[in-house]
């Protein structure tokens, strides 16, 4: 009985099993941080043209393409021609950005997160 009150502290199995949690957490935070913040950067890029006055009035084709300029000045490669949507509804133009991104962690195991930034940019009278 009196052993057992003497037990303190966890053991060697323990501390290497939390020690591996806690990296296994940190590799996986440093692989998804970047992700988030190139999202982030999409999204402001995206948002950026709503809040342009130059964007009302151009073209879906001018949209684009100064939509893919900024992309390309934040270096952002993740994002292509083909994951943008361009639509006029009413009186406005409806830009839509959705994509997936997949960082691989270890072995088998990958992640995919993946984006999706919208703008409504009115109609040039």
């Amino acid at each position: 009985m009196g052993f057992a009150g003497r037990q303190r502290g966890m053991t060697a199995i323990g501390w290497m099993l939390l020690i591996a949690l806690i990296l296994g957490m940190a590799l996986v935070a440093l692989k998804l941080v970047p992700i988030y913040l190139t999202g982030m950067s999409v999204s402001s890029a995206v948002g950026s043209l709503e809040e342009d006055a130059a964007s009302v009035g151009k073209t879906q084709r001018e949209i684009r393409k100064t939509l893919m300029k900024r992309l390309d000045v934040n270096m952002i490669d993740e994002v292509t021609a083909e994951d943008i949507l361009i639509a006029r509804t009413g009186n406005a133009i409806e830009v839509e950005v959705e994509y997936e991104q997949r960082e691989h962690i270890v072995g088998n195991l990958d992640v995919v997160v993946s984006f999706h930034s919208s703008a409504r940019i009115p109609v040039g009278q």
